[in-house]
């Protein structure tokens, strides 16, 4: 006489099994849009805390500038005078100004895309 072999993992486990896993890729999923809503709020609040410090810099109002505010247009016209506003800007986030931070940066946003790759590489 062959007995019938019985399996439960097989059974009434597979249940178990496809609701711990599909439980698992739920908690999984909410971490990953967590983890991207939160990276867009801290982008976010760096654009606004350069515009800020950008205000505050040059006596405008937070208002009149965003992202794609040129710096010659607030007064920011020199070289040198970007290299001033970059090593303040970066000593407000507790950055320190390195050689060539300065170049390129033309617009609000360009300045706010330094802080944000530098907190990167510090982070």
């Amino acid at each position: 006489m062959i007995q019938k072999l019985q399996l439960p993992y097989l059974t009434g486990e597979t249940d178990f099994f496809h609701k711990f896993l599909t439980i698992f890729m739920k908690i999984v999923s909410l971490f990953f849009m967590k983890f991207t809503v939160e990276r867009k709020l801290m982008t976010n609040s760096i654009d606004q805390q350069v515009i800020d410090f950008t205000a505050a810099y040059t006596g405008s109002s937070p208002g009149a500038i965003n992202n794609s505010t040129t710096l010659d247009s607030l007064g920011i016209v020199t070289k040198q005078d970007v290299v001033d506003y970059v090593t303040e800007l970066e000593d407000s986030f507790d950055l320190m100004y390195e050689e060539g931070d300065a170049n390129g940066i033309v617009t609000v946003g360009d300045a706010a895309a330094l802080i944000e790759r530098k907190l990167g590489e510090n982070g």
